[in-house]
């Protein structure tokens, strides 16, 4: 596929999503009373005004095709009309922050369908999550100790090959012998023969050697047989697959989605805790090697073009960078739907306590200000890491 449409198809990618999360700003605003003054296709400047709704509504079709905007009245604190009827600041505490959190909410329905859908024609698991995070219950992007739980990753028996001159050695094992069981205990993996070494002084190893079952009596030495342990062979199970009725596929895509979003909470946490607080340089490292923007995710998403990948993995890719902008939406920061749900709860208690609302929103603005600068000169870093990492 040309390049160039691998490019336009990730924008309209990109474009959709966003748009969608915009959507759900839009209908609930609609819902709860709010005047809605423009619904924009693409980021400013504008083009041109498509049409006026019979509610007022301006539809715009805007320069930067990389998403869109909902303006709603009253958004704007300077303004005498942010507190006039139909505006935003008008409705109650429960309209607002419905408001703010249903372009996430979108967000996580969209991820919700992909899902179901995958799962209703026969779902594949995407690829192993190698970071030290613990289980991630997740089917399409399994921890590696749950791929072989699964069956997802298929590997051969624990293989050994004994030290020179050790104790493993001298009793009889060696190089290449797979390990069947131990003290009559079937050796599942490489923890389970290293723990049952430690605790027994008397080892019965049930072994295979070119095609033939033995047994070997081991005796070890504090706790250790001198040998090393690994696995000869592991490799992906191109067979494994999951395809339930619509009720089952329903159910587990909500599990899904909630997981993958608990999943992108702690991969950011962890990225973000590196990035700015690393225990040393290599940490830091490892974290801006994690890191990527939408450039990065859209160099990603051209290449799957490129390379003709099914179309069910470029749909899961959707349904991840769905999660993710409900993930980065969600975080309490200035300027996302997060921080601008912290400081409309604060509003209404600063109002409770008797504070003043011009001191409460002039204090907003500033924050949301000062959060937006920072917020856009991340967005840079990130984007010239994605880029450097391009040029390479």
């Amino acid at each position: 596929m040309n390049i160039v449409l691998g490019i336009l198809l990730t924008i309209i990618v990109f474009f959709v999503v966003v748009m969608i999360h915009e959507f759900g700003h839009f209908i609930t605003a609609r819902m709860t009373g709010m005047k809605v003054l423009e619904f924009g296709f693409g980021i400013p400047p504008k083009i041109k005004k498509i049409f006026t709704d019979k509610k007022g509504t301006d539809f715009t079709f805007n320069a930067l095709p990389f998403g869109g905007f909902v303006r709603i009245d009253g958004e704007d604190f300077s303004k005498p009309s942010a507190f006039a009827d139909g505006a935003f600041m008008s409705k109650s505490l429960p309209k607002r922050l419905l408001v703010l959190v249903a372009g996430v909410v979108m967000n996580l329905v969209l991820a919700w369908a992909i899902f179901t859908g995958m799962f209703l024609v026969g779902a594949k698991p995407l690829t192993v999550i190698p970071m030290d995070i613990g289980p991630t219950h997740s089917f399409f992007l399994p921890s590696f100790e749950e791929s072989l739980e699964s069956g997802f990753i298929k590997r051969s028996n624990v293989t050994i090959e004994p030290l020179e001159d050790s104790i493993a050695q001298k009793s009889g094992l060696r190089e290449n012998d797979e390990i069947i069981s131990v003290n009559g205990q079937k050796i599942v993996d490489t923890d389970d023969l290293v723990e049952i070494i430690a605790k027994n002084k008397n080892l019965d190893f049930e072994i295979l050697r070119d095609g033939e079952i033995q047994k070997i009596a081991v005796h070890p030495e504090n706790g250790k047989i001198g040998t090393k342990i690994f696995y000869k062979s592991l490799e992906l199970n191109q067979d494994f697959s999951k395809k339930t009725g619509i009720i089952d596929a329903m159910q587990l895509g909500a599990g899904e989605t909630y997981h993958t979003s608990m999943l992108t909470f702690k991969l950011v946490k962890k990225t973000l805790g590196a990035l700015f607080f690393p225990k040393d340089d290599a940490e830091r490292t490892a974290a801006q090697k994690n890191l990527s923007g939408p450039i990065g995710m859209g160099n990603a998403f051209v290449m799957m073009i490129e390379q003709a990948l099914p179309i069910s993995v470029i749909l899961l890719f959707v349904a991840l960078l769905s999660i993710n902008l409900a993930v980065m939406n969600i975080l309490p920061f200035p300027a996302l739907d997060g921080g601008r749900m912290l400081f409309t709860t604060l509003y209404s208690i600063g109002k409770t306590l008797g504070f003043s609302r011009e001191k409460i929103l002039k204090g907003e603005q500033i924050i949301n200000s000062l959060g937006f600068i920072l917020l856009l000169i991340f967005m840079i870093y990130v984007a010239g890491i994605d880029i450097f990492r391009l040029l390479q």
